[in-house]
């Protein structure tokens, strides 16, 4: 499939800036991305990173480059570019919004200067206790800090550091082009294809008539996290055939640039006038939904009761959800 891989370009992006002051300069220009232009991508991260000067010190810059907040803003620039074009003044006014909160203040970035420096640290045996304790603190799942303990307890190196552990952890779980991962099953089905234009009513109509549940999946041309899911998840064969048997499976991109026909103009929540797919498909999301992350896959009845519903996850994780 087509997708944009701008975080990748973001997070393997390491700048350093001489300036003591903001550039304000920069705050006065449209962002501008061109899909699959690698230059433009790097420009771009260039000169987002060179927010650190302007209200954003580099953890803030970390954080965000590394939760789907930027993908997010990243989604809302590709879907406005022709509509309400963004500056990099936009950019910063949001991520500063996010920074003054209670949350962001007293937990989010707090816990982030406390795994970074974790990360860093000596891995040994002898001090697994503790760091078994600091990992719960940070709500790492279970299952991850299994997994480092055995990476740890198995590994002869007195010198490594978390980071590497997780960097191997990391490598270990993302699928070899094998017998287990079939991209040819995957590009055959093609259902996770665009959808377009949801016409919501239509498919609440249609599970009412077979009697299967609807899985919507909201993801985005610009969205990794949607990308590394198809890939080591949604791409697995025994998920593709549940998801044809079981349900009706709809892809909803929220950033699909298509504009919609004058007669089909709808308000959004907050007033603006809608005239995309894309937009139209995320404003579907946030008000029935009452989220704006992607990937974000949720499950309903033919009435729209929501039954359950999922982000980002594993294959395990995802198998579990759709049974």
């Amino acid at each position: 499939m087509k997708k944009l891989l701008l975080i990748t370009i973001l997070l393997s992006t390491q700048l350093i800036f001489c300036q003591d002051d903001c550039n304000t300069e920069i705050l006065n220009e449209k962002v501008q991305i061109t899909p699959n232009d690698k230059e433009s991508l790097l420009t771009f991260a260039q000169k987002l990173n060179s927010l650190e000067r302007c209200g954003l010190d580099k953890t803030d810059l970390e954080i965000f480059n590394n939760s789907p907040i930027m993908t997010s803003i990243m989604m809302d620039i590709l879907a406005k570019e022709n509509t309400e074009p963004y500056t990099y003044q936009t950019i910063l006014d949001k991520l500063l919004l996010i920074t003054e909160t209670e949350n962001y203040q007293k937990n989010i970035k707090p816990r982030y200067k406390t795994l970074i420096g974790f990360t860093k640290k000596k891995a040994h045996i002898k001090n697994w206790e503790s760091d078994k304790l600091t990992l719960k603190k940070l709500e790492i799942p279970e299952k991850y800090i299994e997994k480092l303990f055995n990476e740890l307890k198995n590994s002869s190196d007195k010198d490594q550091t978390y980071k590497q552990i997780l960097e191997r952890i990391e490598t270990n779980n993302t699928p070899k082009n094998n017998i287990e991962f079939q991209p040819v099953e995957y590009n055959q089905d093609k259902i996770f294809e665009n959808y377009g234009e949801i016409d919501y009513e239509k498919i609440l109509e249609k599970s009412k008539t077979n009697k299967k549940p609807i899985l919507l999946y909201f993801t985005g041309y610009a969205c990794v996290n949607a990308v590394k899911m198809e890939q080591r998840v949604l791409s697995q064969k025994q998920i593709i055939d549940k998801l044809k048997t079981d349900f009706n499976f709809v892809s909803v991109y929220v950033d699909d640039n298509k504009p919609l026909p004058e007669k089909k103009w709808v308000t959004s929540r907050k007033g603006k006038l809608i005239k995309t797919v894309g937009r139209k498909n995320y404003e579907l999301q946030i008000t029935k939904f009452k989220s704006g992350i992607q990937p974000y896959f949720v499950i309903i009845d033919g009435n729209g009761e929501i039954i359950k519903s999922q982000g980002y996850s594993d294959l395990d994780t995802f198998t579990k959800f759709i049974e």
